[in-house]
């Protein structure tokens, strides 16, 4: 009564005030947000008018989302909050600032996006710790032990419900308190830490008597009951069942706790009776969820009865609830998409003027900009067509000069290039009388090696020889300058080898001299004193040293062609 009499005079005071400040009708919604946050939400929902102010509107959407959560109202969409999250985290207002990472963690974390809301939640907690806020440090850890318990790292979670429990307890919280006392149950009990689970699940039933939330007793006397179960003790299961027996009005948890007790006793048709009161009893109003653990349970009993028949029956209702269920959540989510769209337009009102402002500040920076550009490139283009003018000057003054020096040079450098050539051919006929001499006094000492070729011969041979030359001796002389006259005779084979085979050494090169100069196999064979054979091999040998996949005559003589067309082309 006296919660709806504060409430219409509320309503009074807004509507009756001409100029009412928001920040003191938010100050009011705040002081009220933890023991009222239904008259809260309603408070917040009728002020459909809020000023063009980042700090009024920021302060709006974060109470609004508080009030929101505070209510169990499911919240998926993250535009309001954005609102606040894009003002305070510039402002030194620590503690509005961690409770908007606080409820933007939260967002993420009803999205199931873990990783994104403990960073929130991570960053809520550095600033909360600033304002040793013990009651906002608590609900940070106790998110944070929830997220890591839906991901099952149960020791994470623990280690942040202590935390929680410690920040609740150091302020006397025990209404919420009571909740984190009893996820830590939760958490030894999945670490199969049996007493430990029933001393917390006790202590949080013993907190639960302050509040007297039947549903949160039952849950607690269920776990309890399980929990005795698994460690066999009949005696305590019994005093937990006679305890629910004795209400004279059962709810549905309760009902469901004494059908839970016959089916661990394997007195199944005893589990099932209270089943089937707590669906028939038309005092208890059933939500399409507990009908639905209803049905799963009979299924569960049918199944292990062998009563398939029955089983089949208690799916078919279980899994037309579910389909209602998921018709439901549709709904849900058509409504949430249209709040996040109402949200967005909020924001988009906050930013319009704002984004106005700046698109017109952009486009005059933009122009301006554009004219320097274009003023700094004329500037640029005129002072290179006067450097490349000057340029051109100076250029045919240097050619004009130029063409002074070579007129009067022309005269001195025609009568040297003329003696120079004179010189040159000189040298090459020079040369080629020397080659064509020593190669005449070669041919002469192949003739005689093939005249007397023989053991009988031999003696009449050498004395031919000599009275020609010493054979050592000519040798020597002949290979001296062989190369260099091939060289020049055959315009410039021997400096092309040398360039192009770097492997080749001066006696390889002497044997393409050789070749080049239409030596026959014969003729090479006496110079080198080797077999004919020999010739063959040593062609073929060198060939794989050059790398070619042809004889070496015909090779040498190609060459020979190509570098007399590419000196006359």
């Amino acid at each position: 009564m006296i919660k709806r009499i504060f409430f219409l005079f509320f309503i009074l005071y807004i509507g009756c005030t001409p100029s009412i400040n928001p920040l003191s009708s938010f100050d009011t919604i705040e002081q009220i947000m933890s023991s009222k946050p239904d008259s809260a939400l309603k408070l917040l929902q009728l002020m459909t008018r809020i000023p063009e102010n980042r700090a009024i509107k920021a302060r709006y959407a974060l109470l609004y989302t508080e009030a929101l959560h505070k209510n169990l109202v499911k919240v998926t969409s993250d535009s309001l909050i954005d609102i606040a999250l894009n003002y305070y985290p510039k402002t030194n207002d620590w503690q509005r600032t961690a409770k908007t990472y606080f409820y933007k963690g939260k967002i993420y974390s009803t999205n199931n996006e873990w990783k994104k809301a403990c960073e929130n939640l991570l960053q809520a907690e550095q600033l909360a710790l600033k304002t040793n806020d013990q009651k906002l440090l608590g609900l940070i850890y106790n998110e944070l032990g929830e997220i890591y318990w839906n991901q099952e790292y149960i020791d994470n979670a623990l280690n942040y419900l202590k935390k929680a429990c410690q920040a609740f307890f150091q302020i006397r919280d025990s209404f919420n308190a009571r909740y984190v006392v009893s996820s830590m149950a939760g958490c030894y009990w999945w670490q199969n830490d049996l007493d430990s689970a029933l001393l917390l699940y006790d202590l949080a039933l013993k907190m639960e008597e302050k509040y007297k939330e039947q549903i949160t007793l039952d849950f607690l006397e269920g776990a309890r009951l399980c929990i005795y179960y698994q460690k066999n003790d009949r005696e305590e299961m019994s005093e937990i069942f006679t305890k629910a027996k004795k209400d004279p009005q059962p709810s549905f948890n309760k009902l469901t706790l004494l059908s839970d007790y016959y089916y661990y006793q394997a007195k199944y048709d005893s589990s099932i009776y209270y089943l089937k009161i707590a669906l028939a009893d038309s005092m208890i109003k059933l939500t399409e969820v507990q009908q639905q653990s209803a049905y799963r349970q009979l299924y569960q009993i049918e199944e292990k009865r062998s009563n398939y028949k029955e089983a089949f029956q208690y799916v078919l209702k279980y899994c037309n609830i579910t389909d209602c269920l998921f018709q439901q959540e549709r709904r849900e989510a058509v409504l949430n998409t249209e709040k996040q769209f109402r949200n967005k337009l909020l924001s988009n009102q906050n930013e319009q003027l704002k984004t106005e402002a700046q698109i017109h500040y952009l486009l005059l920076i933009i122009l301006i900009l554009f004219l320097a550009l274009l003023i700094c490139l004329t500037i640029y283009w005129i002072n290179r067509h006067k450097k490349a003018l000057r340029k051109k000057e100076n250029e045919i003054e240097e050619y004009l000069q130029l063409v002074e020096n070579l007129k009067e040079q022309h005269k001195y450098t025609e009568n040297q290039f003329i003696y120079r050539l004179n010189e040159k051919n000189r040298e090459q006929l020079q040369l080629k009388e020397a080659l064509e001499k020593r190669l005449a006094i070669i041919k002469q000492l192949t003739a005689l090696s093939i005249q007397y070729r023989g053991k009988a011969n031999r003696d009449i041979f050498y004395t031919k020889v000599n009275e020609l030359m010493k054979l050592h001796t000519l040798t020597q002389e002949v290979l001296h300058n062989l190369c260099d006259i091939v060289n020049i005779n055959y315009h410039g084979i021997i400096d092309f080898l040398k360039k192009q085979f770097s492997q080749l050494s001066q006696e390889d090169l002497e044997w393409c001299a050789f070749i080049c100069s239409d030596f026959s196999p014969q003729e090479i064979s006496v110079i080198y004193n080797v077999s004919v054979n020999y010739f063959y091999v040593k062609n073929n040998r060198l060939s794989s040293k050059m790398d070619i996949n042809q004889s070496l005559p015909l090779y040498l003589k190609e060459m020979a062609k190509q570098l007399y067309q590419e000196k006359f082309a």
